[in-house]
């Protein structure tokens, strides 16, 4: 895909009850671009991108992941994302880190093995390590690890530095 939108969306609107989420939202993020979302808190941020995951419902309004509806072609849409969503719920705390990034991947055809394992070591990930033992900065990089492996053409990062520290000897792969 090359010099199309990476990300659209066209009027998206989303209540919760009596409070609106989202009002009307669009725009467009052109392929090779980086976007921030800024707002304060319960401005929609994390909203949006649940709606380009297909993880909650927009009341109206479309959105596209590389020209996919994400309601039509979820699986599709998202199998073109790495996302990183604010609250870590991996729902497979029993798990080890390993046996989570062996699993995770059987999802993704475009599984790196080399790569993720260069991450897990680039971001000191314990991978003996049950999922349900790690800090919350563990399971921060674990969660970059499984976004990232599978190299996803639109990364979608919802605070993604909360939790981790602020100086590292480890330097992220390229």
């Amino acid at each position: 895909m090359s010099g199309g939108d990476a990300v659209t969306t066209h009027g998206i609107s989303k209540r919760y009850g009596r409070e609106t989420a989202l009002d009307g939202v669009s725009l467009r993020v052109p392929e090779g671009a980086v976007y921030v979302l800024v707002g304060a808190n319960g401005a929609g941020k994390s909203t949006t991108l649940k709606v380009l995951m297909n993880l909650e419902r927009a009341d109206a309004g479309t959105a596209e992941i590389h020209g996919l509806d994400t309601v039509r072609r979820g699986p599709e849409a998202r199998a073109q994302v790495g996302y990183v969503p604010e609250r870590p719920d991996h729902g497979y705390r029993w798990m080890t880190c390993r046996g989570l990034l062996k699993h995770v991947a059987a999802y993704y055809p475009t599984w790196d093995h080399p790569y993720a394992d260069r991450l897990s070591l680039a971001f000191g990930l314990r991978l003996d390590r049950k999922v349900a033992t790690l800090s919350k900065g563990e399971s921060r990089r674990l969660q970059l690890v499984l976004a990232l492996a599978h190299r996803p053409p639109v990364l979608l990062l919802d605070e993604p530095t909360d939790g981790l520290d602020h100086h590292s000897d480890h330097d992220p792969p390229h």
